[in-house]
């Protein structure tokens, strides 16, 4: 897992150095397709999206003619845990998805 974009807050950068860093990856590692999957950054949901052009570079990157064929993007928005269940977790925090199972389970399920 890379977590990069959100940190940054740069979507310029990211959308630039992100293709760079999977054909690194992929020399480094000996594999030319090694299937891949961008996990847009979903933090606030769909109805409040906190980084908004940073998902929008994640998707483009994902659909760049050289990897499109073997580089999948999920938007994780709709996995956004539901006001009502943030805070039934021992230690809930906004970074931490509120720790919330039930849509970590669904990012895994969709990746």
């Amino acid at each position: 897992v890379l977590d990069l974009g959100e940190k940054d807050k740069d979507a310029a950068a990211l959308e630039k150095q992100l293709p760079v860093f999977i054909m690194d990856l992929r020399k480094e590692l000996g594999v030319s397709d090694l299937p891949l999957v961008i996990l847009g950054t979903g933090k606030g949901g769909v109805s409040e999206t906190q980084f908004p052009k940073i998902l929008e570079a994640q998707r483009r990157v994902a659909a760049l003619p050289d990897l499109r064929k073997s580089v999948r993007f999920v938007d994780t928005r709709p996995f956004w845990p539901p006001e009502d269940e943030r805070n039934s977790y021992r230690k809930p925090t906004f970074e931490g998805w509120y720790q919330h199972a039930g849509s970590f389970y669904g990012i895994g399920d969709a990746a």
